[in-house]
């Protein structure tokens, strides 16, 4: 997900750290955060992840659907290049248990916007995401460019091209 606050040095950041739910502890998966880090692909640094919320707000869907699931927290930072990206893809890729594996972007689209606005570019983030748009995906109304490569890419890399939408919601419509 996003580095919402851009704390750290380094752009691709990942912890060593457990999330507490009321389904129990969410912890990660030692041997595969041991070889990103390892292999300079994301650095080791706690700090930004008690406050990022892209991340711990997920936590107890993730124990509850996924109760012996194992995490690799990750954030990018906003200026997070595409060959950094293309390097974090390429090292998800090659996992020896991707087939078991469940990549999630946690993307707020459309910060701040009037409903209509909104919907506008959300249809534009949508096309983008659906067409594999990366030239599109960097100039879309969203907080994290970098979180939606990795996951198009990804998603591209496994064969994964039929894009859909389930459900289409904007904040504005629940007050």
């Amino acid at each position: 997900g996003p580095n919402h606050y851009e704390e750290g040095e380094r752009t691709i950041q990942t912890c060593d750290c457990a999330y507490s739910t009321v389904r129990g502890e969410l912890t990660t998966d030692p041997l595969v955060l041991r070889d990103l880090t390892k292999r300079g692909v994301a650095f080791l640094n706690a700090g930004p992840f008690g406050k990022e919320h892209s991340l711990y707000s997920h936590a107890t869907f993730i124990k509850t659907f996924f109760p012996n699931a194992k995490v690799v927290p990750i954030i990018l930072k906003w200026k997070t290049h595409d060959e950094e990206v293309d390097r974090l893809v390429a090292f998800l890729d090659y996992m020896p248990n991707k087939e078991e594996s469940l990549l999630i972007a946690s993307v707020d689209f459309s910060h701040y916007l009037p409903h209509l606005p909104a919907d506008f570019h959300d249809q534009s983030s949508f096309a983008a995401i659906q067409g594999f748009d990366y030239d599109a995906l960097k100039t879309i109304e969203v907080d994290s460019p970098a979180s939606l490569r990795l996951v198009t890419r990804w998603a591209e890399l496994q064969g994964l091209n039929n894009v859909s939408q389930l459900s289409h919601t904007n904040s504005q419509d629940f007050f």
